[in-house]
């Protein structure tokens, strides 16, 4: 391989890591999941789901993940790394909320974010608290998720900073 080729591979592998190295640390096989998950995936979903389990880190705290689509619709989950359920997120078309949530929503996001671009929607359900609405945007080249009440009041917002992952290169 030239010099030149290894360079651009190189490059590459830096800038895919950049862009996708955030959440997920790393994809792990269902074997590796606690029975508690796999019980409560058979339990409120379906015993034939596909589904992908990813080890996350965050803050120091390890969560597993797990993505999947049931009814037309997409799923991840997040659990505990003992499989105690924490939250459901539901991707939605933003244009299915209610027509009072979406205005409120909007209203919001056109007097901070004046030229936003909504990217996704998700309804999120913690275990603990009501549905809240996970908008992510894009305003003048950064990301943001922005999260609302269930009847569209702003409750806070998270600015997405994509920083590279260590590589061995």
């Amino acid at each position: 391989m030239t010099k030149l080729k290894l360079l651009y591979l190189l490059a590459f592998m830096s800038l895919t890591a950049t862009v996708f190295g955030q959440n997920i640390d790393k994809r792990i096989h269902q074997n590796k999941v606690p029975q508690q998950i796999t019980d409560y995936l058979h339990k409120n979903y379906d015993k034939n789901l596909k589904a992908k389990f990813y080890q996350e880190r965050k803050s120091g705290v390890k969560t597993i993940e797990v993505d999947f689509s049931f009814q037309n619709r997409k799923y991840t989950l997040s659990f505990t790394d003992q499989g105690d359920f924490l939250e459901e997120e539901i991707e939605l078309d933003f244009k299915s909320l209610p027509d009072n949530i979406q205005k409120k929503i909007e209203s919001y996001l056109t007097e901070k974010y004046p030229s936003f671009k909504i990217i996704k929607c998700q309804e999120v359900s913690p275990n603990t608290e009501r549905s809240i609405f996970e908008i992510e945007v894009r305003h003048s080249g950064n990301y943001y998720e922005i999260y609302f009440d269930n009847t569209g009041n702003f409750k806070k917002y998270e600015e997405l900073i994509f920083k590279p992952i260590n590589t061995q290169f």
